[in-house]
């Protein structure tokens, strides 16, 4: 609470504000705070120090007091509007900001799950690939296989034909001679009859 002593002697006007500033500073109390400037009229009324003044100019010096500290309160609480203004403003800036956040946010979680399925589908990709291309080393061994018996079955046949050529050969030149025998022998049996 603020205690204003005020002097009713001529000339006391700097007195009376250097009076009030000094409860103000020797109360403690900060200025700039609204429960720092109400005003207790109850326990502290104003002194009489001089017959020259009269009580209506105690009242005008009190109400120029009461008046000064309205206007202090009025200007801190406007400066604490203004002060409230503006972090709302920061508070507006920073949900947008966390907006604008959240939707990059939720694109590279858009993003990311896109790219896996992507690479599982190039995983699978690969994985059918592998799947057809040892299938196809496979069959190509079993090919290869195959290829390697028919060739030994046609070195056999070969070899058999070329057995049996030689065989024929020689039971044809076997029959040129047995021909040529059996018409020597016939030729000689004819001959002596005649």
């Amino acid at each position: 609470m603020v205690c204003i002593h005020v002097f009713f002697a001529e000339g006391n006007d700097n007195k009376l504000e250097e009076s009030c500033t000094n409860k103000l500073a020797n109360s403690g109390k900060q200025i700039g705070k609204a429960s720092d400037y109400t005003l207790d009229t109850t326990n502290h009324l104003p002194e009489v120090a001089s017959p020259g003044r009269k009580p209506s100019d105690a009242q005008h010096v009190f109400s120029r007091e009461k008046e000064e500290n309205k206007k202090e309160l009025l200007s801190h609480v406007s400066r604490l509007e203004i002060e409230d203004l503006h972090c709302m403003d920061t508070v507006k800036a920073k949900k947008s900001e966390s907006k604008l956040f959240q939707a990059r946010a939720e694109e590279a979680r858009n993003d990311a799950n896109n790219l896996l399925h992507i690479l599982s589908r190039k995983r699978k990709k690969i994985e059918d690939d592998d799947f057809y291309l040892k299938n196809a080393r496979l069959k190509l061994d079993e090919i290869e296989e195959k290829r390697k018996s028919q060739l030994k079955e046609l070195q056999i046949l070969e070899t058999s034909q070329h057995d049996y050529h030689k065989m024929k050969l020689r039971i044809e030149s076997g029959m040129k001679i047995l021909k040529a025998n059996l018409e020597l022998q016939r030729q000689r049996q004819i001959a002596p009859v005649n």
